[in-house]
């Protein structure tokens, strides 16, 4: 069974990001796009992946569960046991 899934698509583009478009505050610029992404439905819309990497460069990611920010930062929870 072949399946094609070129055309499968969503559209993404709301508007163009430009430098006058956006808050100098970046907590400010992420609750607004937070709003915007939640004004579209979205599946789960606190999950997001959170990637750092070690001294050496090596790469890791997670997902994890966004439970609240403000101007201190974001707060997020995930599985302990999760890598």
């Amino acid at each position: 069974m072949e399946k094609n899934l070129f055309d499968l698509r969503r559209d993404y583009s709301l508007e163009e990001l430009s430098e006058s478009s956006v808050a100098a505050d970046p907590i400010i610029q992420f609750g607004s796009w937070f709003d915007e992404y939640l004004n579209s439905a979205p599946l789960e819309p606190n999950a997001f992946v959170l990637s750092t990497v070690d001294s050496a460069g090596g790469p890791s990611s997670r997902v994890v569960l966004l439970k609240g920010f403000d101007q201190d930062g974001f707060v997020f929870f995930t599985n302990y046991e999760s890598k």
